[in-house]
């Protein structure tokens, strides 16, 4: 039986990257069974900005006032009416057999229920690319290796498949995080028993450009406070699974010092200094945070 497929777009004022977006969904070797498009308190409607031709593909919900982007992904799952839900920001594209891809991959990976693509970076201003493709896996692979893991957590929310009784079986999104979302959205479903696997063959491009994305917030503190709030809510879970510890909360503490959120890093170094006692790279960067510190 061929799996139903729903791609959900968020969006918020911009017309241009979103009519490109469903334009990839809309030219599949394979079509999506559905198109939904969430405009999340753009200043002039999305709906009246799309060429007719694209218009008619999709369903378009329209929030008059941005409701954040965990809302917006929360209410295109609502309005889906799939088995699998696939997630795609409004400046990223997918390659032409991208759906066929998963499709298959689903009928030979039965047991997984989150899938991951592999990622093309476009740097927009020079049109340079890098890729960035997930490894390859046998059919009916039914565990998450060491090896996995670190690719899982070089993705995001956008290209990501969900089966959506999974989905619903976390709660979805987290609507208070405007960052982390989709970190604390996987760790929750892997902490439930649920199999993420990648998809080699299908690519998502990967937009690189200088304006804002849907999920970022220009007030950093409010960063930081999402991203201790992700690190906390799974902290027992990051602690029995070192490898997404060490990447995740490692950027995060990252982002957090480069924003001069130094305490909240310092804090988070500390807990994964706990976790991955023997990481070189964690215990260097605590021991020249708390110099840094000391000396500031």
């Amino acid at each position: 039986m061929t799996p139903s497929i729903a791609v959900i777009i968020t969006t918020k004022n911009r017309p241009i990257y979103v009519a490109e977006a469903i334009e990839s969904v809309v030219n599949q070797t394979k079509p999506a069974s559905s198109i939904i498009v969430v405009d999340d308190g753009s200043d002039a409607p999305i709906a009246d900005q799309l060429a007719p031709r694209l218009a008619e593909r999709c369903t378009v919900i329209r929030n008059e006032k941005s409701a954040g982007v965990s809302a917006a992904r929360n209410q295109g799952v609502k309005a889906a009416t799939t088995e699998w839900l696939v997630f795609l920001d409004d400046d990223d594209w997918i390659d032409p057999d991208f759906v066929q891809s998963i499709d298959l991959t689903i009928t030979e990976q039965s047991a997984a229920k989150i899938f991951w693509p592999s990622r093309l970076m476009v740097i927009e201003a020079t049109g340079e690319t890098k890729s960035r493709k997930t490894p390859a896996v046998a059919p009916n692979t039914e565990t998450l290796s060491t090896e996995l893991m670190a690719s899982l957590m070089e993705t995001g929310c956008s290209g990501t498949t969900v089966h959506k009784s999974a989905f619903e079986n976390v709660g979805g999104f987290d609507e208070s995080l405007i960052v982390s979302e989709d970190r604390d959205l996987t760790f929750r479903l892997l902490a439930a028993g649920f199999l993420a696997l990648p998809v080699q063959h299908a690519v998502i491009n990967i937009r690189v450009h200088e304006g804002p994305r849907l999920s970022s917030h220009e007030k950093g503190e409010l960063q930081a406070k999402s991203d201790l709030k992700a690190i906390e809510k799974n902290l027992d879970f990051l602690k029995t699974h070192p490898v997404l510890a060490e990447k995740f909360m490692g950027r995060a503490a990252k982002r957090m010092w480069e924003r001069n959120h130094k305490r909240e890093a310092r804090y988070v170094i500390k807990l994964l200094a706990g976790i991955c006692p023997y990481s070189i790279r964690v215990r260097q960067r605590q021991l020249k945070w708390l110099v840094a510190s000391a000396f500031s």
